[in-house]
């Protein structure tokens, strides 16, 4: 066997490091993306691309991880990691980066291109549903999110620190985010159009991944949508 191919997916689950998610609920993180995009998270799809530059990622975020531990463990900010989340009423779990005594911090490494769009134009920042959601689950009043360009090379590092509190109108977009999700599910019919944009109008289809983008509009129930989509994975 060839080395190339050694280094070519799938590889053994256990080396992504990844958390087990449940079917049936809701994921914070994934709140920041489109109606679709959730619905295929709440029914287990998997929709993460399995390959080396996947590992390349999870390296560089536990890496920030184990510094923010070590600092703030240096200050006596009793911090934990990947800290488990639940709203029992909405139906939505998460596991937190870095949690603390004073907030919790979240980490998400960025391609060049996305480090430079959310550093000029913050308001564009895809996870700010997901934040208000952790803070609310882990009754915290403010949090951060450190944002690395994981393509930074040695001796420029380039990190930015993004802090939101609590904001109700953030909550609402959940709450009404969520209500279309779960009317989704049992009427198994696929949102679409004005609907989607009302309900999202931060969602630019353009950057979605391209499997999901193909299907997206091209099926009426959910059920249908789901299938398809965990066969093209």
């Amino acid at each position: 066997m060839r080395t190339s191919e050694l280094l070519a997916p799938p590889f053994p689950d256990e080396i992504y490091q990844k958390h087990d998610r449940q079917e049936g609920v809701w994921h914070a993180s994934s709140l920041g993306y489109c109606l679709p995009r959730m619905l295929l998270d709440y029914f287990g799809v998997d929709t993460m691309r399995m390959d080396l530059s996947l590992l390349l990622v999870n390296v560089v975020h536990n890496a920030v991880e184990a510094i923010l531990m070590n600092a703030l463990e240096q200050a006596g900010k009793h911090p934990e990691l990947e800290f488990a989340v639940a709203d029992e009423g909405l139906n939505i779990t998460g596991h937190i980066d870095v949690i603390h005594d004073e907030g919790l911090i979240d980490v998400k490494t960025a391609s060049p291109w996305l480090y430079k769009k959310v550093v000029e134009d913050p308001e564009s920042a895809y996870w700010k549903l997901q934040m208000e959601a952790y803070m609310r689950m882990a009754q915290r009043e403010e949090c951060e999110v450190v944002m690395v360009d994981r393509s930074m090379p040695v001796g420029d590092t380039r990190a930015s620190v993004f802090q939101y509190y609590i904001n109700d109108e953030r909550w609402n977009t959940i709450m009404r985010m969520i209500m279309a999700g779960e009317e989704a599910v049992e009427s198994d019919e696929m949102p679409f159009g004005d609907e989607l944009t009302a309900l999202q109008p931060h969602v630019d289809c353009a950057n979605c991944y391209g499997p999901i983008q193909s299907f997206c509009g091209a099926y009426q129930q959910v059920s249908e949508f789901v299938q398809v989509v965990r066969e093209a994975l």
